[in-house]
């Protein structure tokens, strides 16, 4: 908050059964040339939240995750792989013993991901980048894709066992879980 450094006190107010609000100062609103509708980062630090604005987002590209595989199965491991790629992690590190052994499985995870790529490998670590550029995704379009995924699926069922196109509809089902989580982001 470059030349804004004043403190003032706001309410804390109830809004509805979940949630508080706090008003914001305008001159920080308008310093940083926000309007309504725009989104303001959160970031917990201890007792207090650091607000970003939209324009100060460029720390989204810096976000890191570093998950440890030791001692955990591969659905926690997929769920961990997952939530950073949906809080926009460019950069997911996988460590530890296990990594050998679980090596295929891990790939997997990252391959299921859109624009997730593995980057290096060792026997104990796996780093995967984030090439995708938020800023060109289109919601109306993803949806639109996973609809079209979703309608050929179900159409191909009425012909699994003549066909035998399970492993197909299985592939599919993938696709719309990647799209999902791109979705997600």
């Amino acid at each position: 908050m470059q030349g804004y450094n004043k403190m003032e006190y706001r309410k804390l107010i109830s809004f509805g059964k979940s949630s508080y609000v706090v008003s914001l100062p305008k001159g920080w609103v308008v310093q940083n040339k926000l309007k309504k509708g725009d989104l303001i980062y959160l970031e917990e630090s201890g007792p207090n939240i650091v607000l970003t604005s939209n324009a100060d987002s460029s720390n989204d590209k810096e976000k890191e995750s570093t998950i440890n595989v030791d001692g955990k199965d591969l659905k926690l491991i997929d769920r961990e792989v997952s939530s950073a790629y949906i809080q926009n992690c460019k950069s997911i590190t996988l460590k530890g013993k296990e990594i050998k052994s679980k090596v295929k499985e891990l790939q997997g995870t990252i391959q299921n991901l859109m624009a997730l790529e593995v980057m290096e490998q060792t026997s104990e670590s796996i780093l995967a980048k984030d090439f995708l550029n938020m800023d060109t995704v289109s919601v109306k379009e993803i949806v639109r894709k996973m609809d079209i995924v979703a309608r050929t699926m179900l159409m191909e069922t009425n012909v699994i066992f003549e066909e035998h196109n399970a492993e197909s509809i299985r592939e599919r089902d993938k696709d719309v879980d990647r799209l999902y989580f791109l979705l997600s982001r």
